[in-house]
């Protein structure tokens, strides 16, 4: 299970925001960023951004 930041920090790579912006959208550090992402990664299985937007996309079709 996702933390609450850790989906909000999905949301926003959905939306196309890079990690400074999705930084500077949250009030966070890039790295603060890139941890939260690292952790959703691994908790989803993937191993970066495409994957983890494709295994998002797989998941939106099957609800």
């Amino acid at each position: 299970m996702k933390s609450v930041r850790q989906e909000e920090v999905l949301r926003l790579m959905v939306r196309g925001l890079n990690t400074g912006a999705i930084a500077a959208e949250l009030g966070l550090a890039p790295r603060t960023v890139r941890q939260h992402l690292r952790a959703a990664y691994d908790k989803m299985g993937v191993e970066d951004r495409w994957q983890a937007l494709e295994w998002l996309s797989r998941r939106g079709r099957d609800e």
